[in-house]
This record gives C-alpha cells, sequence and structure tokens, in this order.
C-alpha cells in the first residue's frame, strides 16, 4: 500500500506479500516479518550497553547473517531492541520486484508505533498490533473485533528519524544526526581522557584505577559469577518468549468457522490465558482437544459460547 508524507515522495507499507508497482523515489516502512524484535529489562539506563549486549541477547535465535541492532529506551532499566540484517532485507525487497534505486531511505513499523498502544488494519486480512510496546504482525481473526483505523492514517505524518538505510548517506541502522553526535562525543571524551592521563603519575596502577572507575560508573559485571548470572537470564527471557511464540503459532492454526472468533489472550508466567467465541459445545471440545494436543490445560471455564482456558507453556 502506498499513502503520502509530502507533495513529493510515496511511503509504501512493506510486507512480505507486498505487489504494488513501485516508479518513483520513495521511503518505505517494513512490517514486522522483515526482522526480530524482543523486550528486555536490564540494570543499565544507557541504550548503548545494551546494544553491546544484544548479539547475546539474540544468540541461538537469529538465522546466519550479518546482523545490526537499534535500541529504544521505553521506560527507566527497559527496552526494546531489533535485530535486523539490512543485505537480506535489500535482497528480499528486489524478490518482491522493488527497484532500490528508487528507495530513499527504509524504516521499520516498530520505531514509526514506539510510542503507540493501538491496532491498525494493515490490509482485508492482517493488522498491526502494539502488544505492550512491541509490534506484531496478524490475521485480522486474533482480533476481538476489526480495527477501525487503517495504517495510512497514523503513517501519512512525517516519519521519524530511525530508519536503518539511507540511500544516499550509505548508512545502516545510524542517521546523520545520530552519527555526528557520537562523533562529537567520541572527540569530547578522547579530550578528556587525555587531559586526564597528562595530569595523573604514570605508573603500574594506572590501567587498573581506569577499569575500577568504569566498573563502578557503568554497573558493570565484576566476577564471572554475575556474567553467568546475566546470562542466565537472557536464556530464561528466550526460552519464554519461543514457547509464547510457538504456542500462538500452533494456536493460530486452528480452523475457525464462520461467526467463531478469539475474544482475548493473556500471557502472565508462563502461563497462556485465552477465550474462544465457538458455536456450539461439540465445538469447544474439538477446540480442547486440539489444544490439549500440544499444551496442557490447567483450567477450564465455558460461558455459553464462549470458551476459556488456562494453558501451560
Amino acid at each position: 500500500m502506498s499513502f503520502f508524507s509530502s507533495k513529493r515522495k510515496d511511503i509504501y507499507f512493506i510486507t512480505k506479500n507486498f505487489d504494488k508497482k513501485i516508479d518513483s523515489r520513495c521511503d518505505i516502512v517494513l512490517s514486522p516479518q522483515f526482522y526480530w524484535t524482543k523486550k528486555v529489562n536490564l540494570n543499565t539506563n544507557f541504550s548503548f550497553e545494551v546494544k553491546k549486549m544484544a548479539p547475546s541477547i539474540f544468540d541461538g535465535i537469529l538465522p546466519k547473517g550479518d546482523f545490526d541492532y537499534r535500541v529504544f529506551k521505553t521506560n527507566p532499566k527497559e527496552f526494546i531492541i531489533l535485530a535486523y540484517d539490512i543485505e537480506h532485507i535489500l535482497q528480499e525487497l528486489k524478490l518482491l520486484g522493488i527497484d532500490i534505486s528508487l528507495v530513499d531511505k527504509i524504516y521499520t513499523i516498530q520505531s514509526e508505533l514506539l510510542d503507540k498502544n493501538i491496532s491498525l488494519k494493515s490490509d482485508e486480512t492482517h493488522g498491526i498490533v502494539s502488544v505492550d510496546g512491541i509490534v506484531v504482525h496478524l490475521p485480522l481473526r486474533f482480533l476481538e473485533e476489526t480495527p477501525k483505523n487503517s495504517i495510512e492514517e497514523i503513517l501519512q505524518d512525517r516519519l521519524s528519524s530511525s530508519y536503518i538505510y539511507s540511500k544516499n548517506l550509505k548508512e545502516m541502522g545510524i542517521d546523520k544526526k545520530e552519527s555526528n553526535l557520537i562523533l562529537s562525543l567520541l572527540i569530547l571524551l578522547a579530550l578528556v581522557l587525555f587531559v586526564h592521563i597528562l595530569k595523573i603519575e604514570k605508573n603500574r596502577n594506572l590501567i587498573a584505577k581506569q577499569k575500577e572507575k568504569m566498573i563502578k560508573r557503568y554497573d558493570l559485571p565484576k566476577t564471572s559469577f554475575e556474567i553467568k548470572s546475566m546470562q542466565a537470564e537472557f536464556t530464561k527471557i528466550d526460552k519464554e518468549q519461543n514457547r509464547l511464540r510457538e504456542a500462538l503459532s500452533y494456536i493460530g492454526n486452528f480452523t475457525l468457522l464462520n461467526k467463531e472468533f478469539f475474544n482475548s489472550l493473556e500471557y502472565e508466567k508462563s502461563h497462556l490465558k485465552l477465550s474462544v467465541r465457538l458455536n456450539s459445545k461439540n465445538r469447544q471440545r474439538v477446540f480442547k482437544d486440539f489444544v490439549s494436543k500440544k499444551f496442557k490445560i490447567i483450567k477450564v471455564d465455558k460461558n455459553g459460547k464462549d470458551f476459556i482456558a488456562q494453558v501451560a507453556l
């Protein structure tokens, strides 16, 4: 789909089913099908520290490739990390028939809806939903009702500066303002360190003192035990998110009949609570048997045609 952010340049929202013809300069916004997103809580207030940890956080999840990472701070010690392989994305766009030479900038829908908790219709069968800060692309049948607003109404305004690709600047993940700011900070830091080193005594304890200052300033792990503890926390988060993704994928394969739909899906502490409107008691039994083949059902409630189940993941 396309819409205007200015009078001169189109904007296209791209899914893996995109089939429109692009014949002029444009910006494009990618659906979550083209990248990976994780939300983490870490004992730091600095996004650059989280970016250093990103490869470990995504270890074992991403396929082979050359991945870059973007970090968005949403709350104190709370971050959303976006992982993407820009070269692979460009190849996928070419396979969709998109002329990359016409694309000025590439954005993600995650960055454009970061501060919005909304659901939007992207086409006749799918929608974009922000769930606790994470933007997902899913079938409309998972929603209780079809969103009233379309994605065009949100993205018609000016896009953010968080693009992941720029044809003119040849940047993958850092825009011009960010790169200039980082360069300025690095130069300032280099000057401060240089002056500081000139003022102190050159001795064997210099490196050790600087190391201790950095550890204290940024609250870095001091021992291998602390590092292993962080790794265990990341592993636990990965397992929980993978189990939830597997459950949603499996349950989504259940064939709903006319006037049947999911009322709600709630996840808390390794348990998934779902409510689905089914046409008959027999259909409720069929759905219960379908879910129990894959997961343990802890509790079942029925309210008329509503079948409510709590499932252990």
